[in-house]
């Protein structure tokens, strides 16, 4: 399958999430909508169909690739000119044009992973200058949690926000000022974190930035990579509400909104 064929079948498939989220986003579960943003994701970054019982769309087929053309018959035939033309008249300009978007496809995609590749490893440099956090209220919340993977939690003067790094030694740092007196409101941001941990939530984020790197000529893909991050944390947040019990959701609800007033504003690979 080609490249036009993935970011136009996967185009539709992202088209059709946006319609059910708009009318279903407080209807369904929100683990739904990051199940379909997760499923958009493979749909364009496999080069393959996998077989499933039922088609939401019908796949782009007997598309030309990149550097193709077309016989007079509908046949494509790779790097030959078209039936029908004289060896010695020169192909149209926009044979040539064609040839050309490769090579941007390339550059785009350089950019992207560099922007990516640049933004992670600054922040990773900054994260080394962090200690760990010793509040009696984080010893007791880190002793009760029962993780395969070592945990830490840490604190920086360099982050605005709570937030969570690492696949294989997760790391929870949060702000050095941020204050600790107010337990609940403590255990909700590591419950919060501490989630996106369980479900491996750093992989899902660089799996969308991944298919940004390689779809960033299609505006539905950009589309995609803001829904699917708000849609992973917003199922990370009923997850907590359904950790935590029903009567801690206002609470909880307070704890977001304070948090929201110092988030990340960037594209970020750390959940928030």
């Amino acid at each position: 399958m080609s490249l036009v064929q993935m970011t136009l079948s996967g185009g539709v498939f992202i088209l059709f999430i946006v319609v059910v989220r708009a009318l279903a986003l407080h209807r369904l579960p929100k683990g739904a909508f990051l199940a379909l943003w997760e499923m958009a994701a493979l749909r364009l970054l496999l080069p393959f169909t996998i077989p499933l019982p039922f088609s939401l769309f019908a796949p782009a087929k007997h598309l030309p690739m990149v550097g193709e053309y077309l016989a007079p018959g509908g046949a494509a035939v790779p790097g030959t000119p078209a039936m029908g033309m004289p060896s010695g008249i020169q192909a149209p300009a926009g044979t040539a044009s064609r040839s050309i978007l490769p090579v941007v496809w390339l550059v785009g995609a350089a950019l992207m992973a560099a922007y990516f590749t640049v933004f992670y490893v600054r922040a990773r440099r900054r994260f080394r200058c962090s200690s760990p956090d010793n509040a009696p209220a984080v010893r007791r919340w880190l002793a009760g949690q029962r993780s395969h993977r070592p945990l830490e939690v840490r604190q920086s003067a360099s982050v605005s926000s709570p937030l969570t790094y690492g696949v294989l030694r997760p790391v929870i740092l949060l702000p050095e000022d941020m204050e600790r007196g107010d337990e609940a409101a403590l255990t909700y941001i590591l419950t919060h974190e501490y989630i996106h941990i369980r479900r491996f939530d750093s992989v899902a984020k660089l799996v969308f930035a991944a298919v940004l790197c390689v779809h960033w000529f299609n505006p539905l893909a950009w589309v995609m990579y803001i829904l699917a991050n708000r849609d992973l944390e917003l199922s990370c947040d009923e997850r907590v509400m359904d950790t935590l019990g029903g009567r801690e959701k206002a609470s909880y609800a307070l704890t977001l909104i304070n948090m929201e007033e110092t988030r990340s504003r960037c594209f970020s690979l750390y959940n928030h």
